[in-house]
């Protein structure tokens, strides 16, 4: 077995369709579990176990309430609960007959199963729900049946009215369906929600679009998700549940929040409060009895201390006290928590004072939890110092926390393993906090009300500053040790999960309070957690808020290194996600990486020096700026000369590499790439740049090959890029030479191997959100649609589309000259030495010869070719000649078609990997 089961000898009794299960205090009818509270049980027990003798009232008694003097109506309240659930029989042959001053008989054959051995399995994605539900039948049904109607189901009600124990109860009755539970009670922004999903559904990867990765998991898949506390990032949520529904068929969603979720097909379920006594009842034990809102109170604090009991005497102010919590499950269940030390005429009096202060004075609950925040107050006063000390400062913690944790930030005197465990038992037992199991120790974790509630509590004195100082500071301590951590990365990562919320938190804490320092050693320490948790556009938003914070004239040295460090790794991370908003994301990496320039020369940083210069001549070849390009990559030539540094030279010979390629000296490409993959052999990769060096020059040397006429050479060199992508396992390399893969095997007219490039990019795009990638999908199917069905890069008006940035809008054209836009024509004629000027000419050529405008178009072919010729652009040539060739087929002037195809054949005989070369012979044919 993977996991150690228990295995436990049963007995069970059974009498017509009823069992009564011993070892769980359970009895069911038909195998449905009744609702009879451990008590009554026992009672029962008692009376099977002899059926058809009496059982005297004092054995009854001590059956149940075992050691305690116990008044008799406590007795009749249960027999009367036994009554009415085994009355509900289909024969009701089955009973309980008084006798009086003697006892009590159980009438009906009982038959006694023999002991079986019952193994417990290991624990579901799904909680247990362990306490009694009551007064919900009618709701759990309204639950069931929409269920079965519905795919979208959300209980909507109050903080604390029970929601989730509703939730938790219709699951049971879903037995046999796959069913997962998330809870977002610990979400503090919308970010959060898809990876809440992510790990409760335990999924592999480290996609950065986890969305789309849990709708591939689940499309062939019939489960129930069990969304809970959705109120906090209901938005997010919503537009979850939305995708989830829309794109898969066997999905469904129960949902617990405050709010609808608003979204088609949901229905909406409104969760009341218990029922409780009306005021000025007349009430005795017994009819009390007759309340969910009561009945939950006895049961919860029959939990707490064996010395509670109902009685006439005091169920009168118990009904009041239910009544002046409204109904609510969570406030009854914390006002049963204190009755081992109170009793039913203290608690009320309690709860009169509390409500009288709350509505005179403090307002820092929201007007629907007034009544909540005073049964808090209550709670939290019944607390030791030690304890209510231990529940403000755990209050730093945003989700769950270990013992250590605790340790480290609670400042209890001789705060031991053994006393701040103690102290978490304590808070536990009280409610205040619960407990889980997982993989091989506890953990702690407040539900959401009460967390916020410890936090308040932790605001309200002077120790504030001290326990989140220690919260930081030990934060920072743990994101140290995951840095130096050896092992898996599957271990790294769980331990990067474990801390994450707990460096968010850390932050948002540091920049709330003006702590601009603190801010950016967080921000220094979680650069590598989020590298892997793949949370860059977070990182970038934080990093742009505590930048902002920075004072402009800081001098401290350690504060200008962590700011280097951050906005290095900023410009960095922008340049892979690509953000779309209303600011320019290329200005925000120039603006990151100059700055991270100035600080580099301020503080001697060689290798942030030399990164920011790579990351700067990056943005402009994504920006098509070659002014920039080649100033920014001359910079970082000079440097790495300079520093004699070999991996500053690798890279360096690379970036001039794409200077030259964007500047149309391909030979100059080449050779610089020649020498940069020389040294990536000599050299390990130190300084950064955005994918793996040796595909990335290969692709660059692809590309320059094509353009040279080298057609089978290049194609060989993009195939062996593609190799040494998918063998490094670099998810945006493996995406970069799938792209590049594409736009080549376009050129070469290799349809099936540019369908197969395509949907691997498409994928990696849509796996890792990443906007940049995403932002040139829509480009590539128009162009494989439009080549897949023979339309070659002729005779094609211009599409209305917005190219995702300027090198796209080149890379397109190259690829069918109808991606051509009048405004590239402009940005081409003051730069006409740009790597495909030559194909924006033809295409703009193109598009007047649709429109008939023939003197033009032969202009511009005309200077297509001209441009080509002088750069050495073979592939572009090719293409001129052929436009030129078409447009003097149209003026039926044959000679001219073969004076200028011939020459193309003769020169390129035998190659046929070039679609354009297939297609000149074609036309030569015709002729």
């Amino acid at each position: 077995m993977a996991l150690a089961e228990l295995v436990v000898p049963v007995q069970r009794f059974t009498f017509g369709p009823f069992e009564l299960d011993p070892l769980r205090l359970e009895l069911r009818r038909d195998g449905v579990k009744l609702r009879v509270g451990a008590k009554a049980c026992r009672l029962l027990l008692a009376l099977v176990e002899r059926p058809g003798r009496i059982v005297s009232q004092r054995e009854l008694l001590a059956a149940a309430w075992s050691g305690l003097n116990v008044e008799d109506v406590n007795l009749r309240v249960h027999i009367a609960a036994l009554r009415k659930a085994l009355s509900d029989g289909v024969d009701r042959s089955f009973d309980i007959t008084t006798v009086p001053r003697e006892g009590y008989v159980f009438a009906g054959a009982v038959s006694v199963a023999g002991a079986t051995e019952m193994s417990t399995s290991p624990p579901s994605r799904v909680p247990r729900q362990l306490n009694t539900l009551f007064g919900r039948r009618e709701a759990l049904a309204r639950v069931g049946d929409a269920l079965t109607v519905h795919r979208i189901v959300t209980i909507v009600g109050a903080g604390g009215i029970g929601k989730t124990a509703l939730a938790l109860a219709a699951i049971e009755k879903h037995v046999g369906t796959d069913c997962v539970f998330v809870d977002f009670s610990t979400s503090v922004s919308s970010l959060h929600v898809q990876g809440c999903i992510f790990e409760a559904l335990e999924l592999d990867g480290t996609p950065n679009d986890i969305a789309a990765h849990i709708v591939r998991a689940l499309v062939n898949r019939t489960i129930l998700l069990v969304f809970d506390n959705c109120e906090h990032v209901v938005g997010e949520v919503a537009a979850m549940v939305a995708r989830l529904t829309s794109r898969t068929e066997g999905v469904s969603i129960l949902a617990t929040s405050r709010e609808p979720l608003r979204v088609p097909g949901e229905c909406v379920i409104p969760l009341e409060p218990l029922g409780c006594p009306p005021e000025g009842a007349a009430l005795t034990a017994q009819s009390a009895m007759g309340y969910p809102a009561v009945q939950m109170f006895a049961e919860a604090a029959g939990r707490r201390s064996n010395a509670f009991a109902i009685e006439d005497g005091n169920a009168v102010l118990l009904g009041e006290v239910c009544r002046r919590l409204d109904g609510s499950p969570l406030a009854i269940e914390l006002a049963a928590a204190t009755t081992d030390t109170m009793t039913i005429t203290e608690l009320a009096r309690r709860l009169d004072d509390r409500f009288t202060v709350l509505t005179r004075g403090t307002r820092t609950a929201l007007p629907k939890h007034r009544t909540l925040q005073a049964t808090l107050d209550w709670s939290y006063d019944t607390l030791t110092e030690v304890e209510a000390l231990a529940m403000r400062q755990l209050g730093v913690f945003p989700g769950r926390f270990t013992v250590d944790d605790a340790q480290a930030i609670v400042g209890i005197d001789a705060s031991s393993g053994a006393a701040i465990h103690d102290t978490l038992a304590n808070l536990v037992a009280k409610s205040l906090l619960t407990v889980e199991s997982r993989d091989e120790a506890s953990s702690f974790r407040f539900l959401e009300t009460m967390r916020v509630y410890a936090r308040l509590k932790l605001l309200e004195g002077n120790e504030a500053s001290t326990v989140y100082a220690r919260f930081v500071g030990y934060t920072l301590l743990r994101l140290a040790a995951i840095a130096d951590q050896e092992g898996s990365a599957a271990d790294l990562k769980r331990g990067q999960v474990g801390v994450v919320d707990d460096w968010r938190a850390a932050h948002d804490w540091s920049v709330r309070n003006g702590d601009w320092h603190m801010a950016l050693r967080l921000m220094a320490a979680g650069i590598g957690l989020c590298h892997s948790l793949n949370i860059r556009a977070e990182y970038v938003n934080r990093s742009a808020e505590t930048i902002r914070a920075v004072p402009t004239d800081a001098q401290n040295g350690d504060a200008l290194r962590l700011e280097m460090l951050v906005c290095d790794q900023t410009a960095q991370m922008l340049v892979d996600t690509q953000p779309p908003g209303p600011s320019d994301f290329l200005e925000r990496i120039e603006a990151a990486a100059l700055r991270t320039l100035e600080l580099s020369r301020q503080l001697n940083a060689p290798d942030q020096h030399m990164s920011a210069l790579v990351t700067l001549t990056v943005a402009a070849v994504t920006g098509a700026n070659i002014e920039k390009m080649e100033v920014h990559g001359s910079d970082a030539f000079e440097f790495a000369q300079s520093s004699q540094n070999p991996d500053f030279l690798r890279s360096a010979h690379y970036v001039k590499g794409f200077v030259r390629y964007y500047g149309s000296d391909f030979d100059g490409a080449l050779r610089e790439c020649d020498r940069s993959l020389i040294l990536a052999g000599e050299v390990k990769p130190g300084v950064p740049i955005a994918f793996d060096h040796t595909p990335s020059v290969r692709i660059l040397r692809s590309r320059a090959l094509w353009v040279c006429g080298e057609f089978e050479a290049s194609l060989e060199e993009m195939e062996g890029a593609h190799r040494s992508a998918i063998e490094g396992g670099h998810a945006p390399t493996i995406a970069w030479a799938a792209w590049s893969g594409v736009c080549a095997y376009l050129w070469a007219g290799a349809i099936e191997r540019a369908s197969a490039s395509a949907e691997l990019y498409e994928q990696l795009a849509s796996e890792y959100s990443n906007p940049g990638w995403a932002g040139y999908i829509p480009s590539l199917r128009v162009a494989m649609e439009r080549l897949g069905e023979g339309r070659r890069s002729f005779d094609a008006a211009p599409l209305d589309w917005t190219p995702h940035v300027l090198s796209h809008a080149d890379i397109m054209t190259s690829i069918h000259c109808a991606f051509h836009r009048p405004t590239d024509l402009q940005r081409i004629e003051t730069t006409p030495r740009h790597w495909c000027a030559a194909e924006h000419f033809r295409a703009a050529g193109e598009h007047h010869l649709v429109g008939r405008r023939t003197i033009d178009a032969e202009k511009f072919f005309r200077r297509a070719l001209t441009t080509s010729q002088t750069q050495g652009a073979i592939a572009w040539e090719i293409r001129a000649t052929l436009s030129l060739a078409r447009l003097r087929a149209q003026q039926e002037q044959a000679s001219a078609v073969r004076s200028l195809v011939e020459p193309l054949i003769d020169r390129f005989a035998g190659s046929r990997v070039n679609a354009d070369l297939v297609y000149a012979e074609q036309l030569l044919a015709s002729y």
